[in-house]
């Protein structure tokens, strides 16, 4: 085998090796992608939920924080409620902001954790 020949599979190799490895990238980034929009979607849902609560007459915000854990329990699945708080897919506390006129929203940080910034998830019950 001579030096060319020696060469070709030799770059044969590289980019077979190469390909693997692209692919493997590639694969992986895909999965955090889909796993990033099970989260989003899985919280969007338990908003939802929490907004489709019916809420009744206005009350004092102190009567709806107490009353919100036992409404919750009805309609959020157990992994997302724990100890009386309300957390989404990525482990995070929910916030919850009512209205004088007996409205409320429903907040996630989203996927950055951070509160207020363009990727907040929200649910607003009315």
């Amino acid at each position: 085998m001579g030096w060319a020949d020696l060469r070709k599979h030799l770059l044969l190799w590289i980019f077979g090796v190469g390909g693997i490895v692209l692919s493997v990238a590639v694969i992986l980034i895909l999965k955090d992608r889909l796993d990033e929009l099970s989260r989003t979607n899985a919280t969007q849902e338990v908003l939802q939920r929490l907004a489709a609560v019916p809420s009744g007459p206005p009350r004092p915000e102190d009567v709806r924080l107490r009353e919100l854990p036992r409404l919750a329990r009805s309609v959020v699945p157990s992994e997302y409620f724990q100890n009386g708080r309300i957390y989404d897919a990525w482990n995070r506390e929910l916030r919850v902001t009512f209205s004088r006129l007996g409205g409320a929203e429903f907040r996630s940080a989203g996927p950055d954790g951070r509160f207020d910034t363009a990727d907040d998830l929200t649910a607003t019950a009315r």
